[in-house]
């Protein structure tokens, strides 16, 4: 998983391509709310439990990231203004 991190990380780098850095955050917050009701994430960082109540906002900087990624790819704005209008007000209520 840490190199898909690096390799994403080193593509939006690359290319200033803002879909791999939308992929990369998308990827990186799910992988932190995946690892933390698993419970993995307190075996790696024990000191870590007060902040364990935090890690719920993981999944929805997932979902955001998400939206703001297929927008970007099927370039919803010019192509289905309705979707596009659709998940920007899924953003803002998120």
């Amino acid at each position: 998983m840490g190199a898909l991190f690096i390799y994403n990380i080193y593509l939006y780098f690359a290319l200033r391509y803002i879909q791999y850095l939308y992929y990369y955050i998308m990827v990186f917050s799910l992988s932190i709310f995946t690892m933390a009701q698993a419970g993995v994430f307190i075996e790696f960082f024990p000191s870590s439990v007060e902040f364990y109540k935090y890690f719920y906002y993981a999944i929805f900087t997932k979902m955001v990231f998400f939206y703001l990624l297929t927008q970007n790819i099927l370039n919803t704005k010019k192509t289905m203004p309705y979707i596009h209008i659709y998940f920007n007000f899924s953003i803002i209520t998120f």
